[in-house]
């Protein structure tokens, strides 16, 4: 009850900073449970010093180092401690200035152009063309449901709407986003598409999608462009899933996100890549994610028809919040 409390306070607190309006009918979300809703299994599995001590089956990279480390920042040695945090909050609408996770609420009026690209597309075939915006929280959720408040290896900022696309012209058009990655013209051909079979078949196999493929997104289409524009719309998961892993590209291209796996747990560090294996994601709404084959979460461009199967629906189930669970690798000093 404190943590749901805790959650609703920050929700009110949040739409008064942004003088929010009453939703419109076609903005559907809801405040999650951040108890019921949480996939907490997927901050699994533990390692200490490399060595895996709780995993109950669920993924993992191989980040954590193996043995004691040191860090100049107090100069203790220490152990390292492996785990997966809740860190971030992604969120794909149909809606502008929708904020699904927030309870469906709208920032203010659109006053951008009514381009059919505000709504997915209506295609022949069984493909269209979509398009999505995008919103990024900074959502340390251990820290601010007060939760190991005496660990020092969570991520202690607050809760904050860090990245909207409305406001992003290059969210928004093709040929602004190539600014952003250039390289998408070496991946733009049937070479480049065929390529991303491979990393198909291994998220597919039950591994992370490859860092080498780095324009592909599992089985779920490219990672590039950089936009909210999906050529290929097969459902609203499937673009959302897509589109989630693009905005963590985005923001890592931008130096806006960090990493905190490997380095020997000692600092965060930032990368233009999109290191792939350092997140799993969990759907918050439209609901939240159930358990298959003992896990409720999954790594970037695993199929939403394998885990979350029915997670759609028209009118109120278009929208979609998920959680994004980050590897921490952290040197937990020896007290001698």
């Amino acid at each position: 009850m404190a943590a749901a409390s805790r959650a609703a306070a920050v929700a009110l607190l949040l739409l008064a900073a942004f003088g929010v309006q009453p939703a419109a009918a076609e903005c559907a979300g809801r405040i999650p449970n951040f108890v019921a809703d949480v996939c907490w299994s997927c901050m699994l599995p533990l390692r200490v010093a490399g060595t895996r001590l709780a995993g109950r089956g669920q993924l993992d990279n191989d980040s954590s180092f193996k043995g004691f480390c040191v860090c100049r920042r107090d100069g203790g040695w220490g152990v390292n401690l492996g785990l997966w945090e809740p860190a971030r909050i992604v969120e794909v609408t149909r809606t502008p200035l929708c904020l699904v996770t927030l309870g469906g609420v709208t920032a203010g009026k659109w006053a951008g152009a009514t381009e059919p690209g505000a709504r997915t597309g209506a295609g022949g075939g069984t493909t269209s063309n979509a398009f999505y915006h995008v919103h990024w929280y900074e959502s340390p959720l251990l820290h601010w449901l007060g939760l190991l408040l005496d660990f020092d290896c969570i991520e202690r900022d607050g809760f904050d709407l860090a990245y909207m696309s409305e406001f992003d012209p290059a969210w928004q058009d093709d040929a602004l986003a190539a600014l952003l990655a250039p390289e998408q013209a070496l991946t733009a051909n049937l070479a480049g598409v065929a390529a991303c079979a491979g990393d198909c078949a291994k998220v597919k196999a039950g591994g992370f999608p490859s860092d080498a493929l780095w324009w592909c997104n599992g089985c779920l289409g490219n990672l590039l462009p950089l936009s909210g524009n999906v050529a290929a719309h097969v459902s609203g998961r499937h673009s959302a899933a897509l589109l989630a892993a693009r905005l963590a590209m985005r923001m890592h291209r931008v130096q806006a996100a960090f990493y905190t796996h490997g380095r020997r747990g000692c600092s965060a560090w930032r990368s233009p890549r999109l290191h792939k294996d350092a997140y799993k994601m969990s759907m918050l709404l439209p609901r939240a994610q159930p358990k298959i084959g003992g896990r409720c979460c999954a790594p970037f461009g695993r199929d939403p028809d394998v885990v979350t199967p029915g997670a759609e629906w028209p009118v109120t189930g278009e929208d979609f919040s998920y959680l994004l669970f980050r590897k921490r690798d952290c040197c937990v000093g020896l007290e001698i």
